[in-house]
């Protein structure tokens, strides 16, 4: 599952794409302070809806551990 970082201009703004993606896909995170939410997949009827509200998407990609030869 593909995991994103949405983001916000402003409280109302972050008001807004919050209300959009609850009850659509996962929401792992919100922070109002930081005015950014976390989500999982997004449709791309979703998508479009968060764009046209000035959101920011960031897809998130997962930490790796790079292998450095040892005796592991």
């Amino acid at each position: 599952m593909a995991r994103y970082k949405i983001k916000a201009d402003d409280a109302d703004q972050f008001r807004r794409i919050r209300d959009l993606a609850e009850g659509r896909t996962p929401v792992f995170v919100t922070s109002e302070r930081r005015l950014y939410i976390g989500t999982g997949d997004l449709s791309s009827d979703l998508r479009r809806e968060l764009l046209q509200a000035g959101a920011r998407i960031i897809e998130e990609h997962p930490h790796q551990l790079e292998r450095t030869g040892g005796n592991g």
